[in-house]
């Protein structure tokens, strides 16, 4: 049997898609018949020459080799770190899946900062890459400023005369004093904007900790962004109220935001929405106005994006879960995961896989965990394997496949399985709209 080469029903007709080869094709009934064999046999007997033409390479169709998985025993050498600076946050938004601000407050100290960029300069030297300094929370870091600022002067100062210049990211809900917009406008490549679209959406879902309206304070940091050229991404939490407006967010974005991307995320069930579940958006309605605002971003020369159904690649891992992801918590745990981020997080036992040792100013790796979250792959996940989407949902984030009694278990569905396969598929027709027979 030959792995991976999917042939998935369409109207009257079925698409062939070898996503580890690239190739997508829409064929007729008896055509599909006819693949559908050789997947199962092996044998290009059974297919006639025009067939085997449109299938393209033979040879590389039956030996295409997924991409593999970081052996769960390698050294752990990470090259880049995301510190979650604080709990603390300046906004009250309805969903927020950490529930910040309502817990008392953290700030990452400053000597895990200097043992976490230390470690990743030493390992870029010695892997010859990159270095990346990331910044996050469980509330908004630039509530922690002063960290920020410190750190980065710190990382950039080692760095100085590197080969490879250090990449500065933060994920941030702009909501900040023009004095902090102008240091990340001057230091920061990649950002990440949270903005839930046009004022009444924005000031609805994401109001500042005193009741009022975020959105024109977001705006201001916006208006710096793009004094400083500095590109950003928008990041945008999809509700119920806000799911039928999605086609109209993507032309507010793209006439009055202008980022370089647009990304839409449901909210699913964590945080506050456990308080709100009437929040939640009904997934039918995701996917069809979703679809239209991939349409409208064509329209606008504005890439829409949603996490679990990306083309153009194959994918082994949802996140950087099983990609060594190091991620500092504000009490020095290390963290695979961007949302579990406390010791009284029922997952900490099995996204926590390190810690600050305050002995040695060094942290230390729990092997057996990190080996457990490298395994965290799709090609692991039994039950994706006939799912035509698997390379490209990744089997997607492993932390929505909890139950409700918040016990982990990797195997089984996502909550989002049909979202995943509706959206891949609109995608496959897509290019297939541009090019009958497409090698992606």
């Amino acid at each position: 049997m030959i792995r991976d080469v999917f042939i998935i029903p369409h109207e009257e007709r079925y698409i062939v898609y070898a996503p580890l080869v690239g190739l997508i094709t829409l064929v007729n009934g008896a055509c599909a018949a006819e693949i559908q064999d050789f997947v199962r046999t092996g044998n290009r007997e059974s297919l006639s020459p025009e067939i085997a033409d449109q299938l393209g390479d033979l040879d590389q169709l039956l030996n295409a080799m997924p991409p593999s998985a970081i052996c769960a025993d390698a050294p752990f050498l990470p090259t880049m770190t995301t510190l979650f600076v604080t709990n603390r946050c300046n906004l009250a938004c309805r969903y927020c899946y950490a529930r910040a601000g309502e817990k008392a407050p953290a700030v990452i100290p400053m000597e895990f900062c200097r043992a976490a960029i230390d470690w990743i300069l030493e390992n870029a030297r010695l892997r010859d890459k990159p270095p990346h300094l990331g910044f996050h929370g469980g509330g908004e870091p630039t509530c922690g400023m002063e960290i920020i600022e410190t750190a980065t002067k710190y990382a950039l100062e080692r760095t100085a005369d590197n080969p490879h210049p250090l990449r500065l990211g933060i994920a941030t809900n702009g909501v900040m004093s023009d004095a902090k917009a102008d240091f990340i406008g001057e230091h920061f490549q990649t950002i990440t904007l949270s903005l839930d679209g046009p004022e009444e959406i924005q000031d609805e879902q994401r109001p500042m900790r005193n009741g009022k309206g975020s959105f024109r304070e977001v705006m201001r940091f916006v208006e710096n962004m793009h004094r400083h050229k500095v590109p950003f991404v928008i990041r945008s939490s999809v509700t119920s109220k806000s799911v039928e407006m999605m086609p109209e967010m993507v032309r507010f974005f793209a006439g009055e935001v202008k980022p370089v991307l647009v990304h839409f995320e449901p909210l699913y069930e964590r945080g506050r929405c456990l308080d709100r579940p009437e929040q939640l958006p009904d997934p039918e309605r995701f996917v069809q106005r979703y679809l239209e605002a991939i349409d409208v971003g064509r329209q606008h020369k504005l890439p829409v994006r949603y996490s679990a159904a990306r083309i153009g690649g194959v994918f082994n891992s949802f996140c950087g879960c099983s990609q060594d992801s190091f991620n500092v918590a504000t009490d020095g745990n290390i963290t695979g995961c961007y949302e579990v981020l406390e010791c009284s997080n029922p997952l900490s036992e099995k996204f926590f896989f390190g810690h600050f040792d305050a002995s040695t100013r060094r942290f230390v790796i729990d092997q057996e965990r990190l080996a457990a979250l490298r395994r965290l792959t799709v090609d692991s996940k039994r039950l994706c394997d006939d799912c035509f989407a698997k390379w490209n949902c990744s089997g997607d984030c492993p932390v929505k496949v909890i139950n409700a009694e918040t016990v982990f278990d990797y195997q089984r569905p996502s909550v989002r399985c049909e979202i995943n396969r509706k959206i891949t598929k609109y995608l496959l027709l897509a290019a297939l709209r541009d090019v009958p027979c497409v090698l992606i």
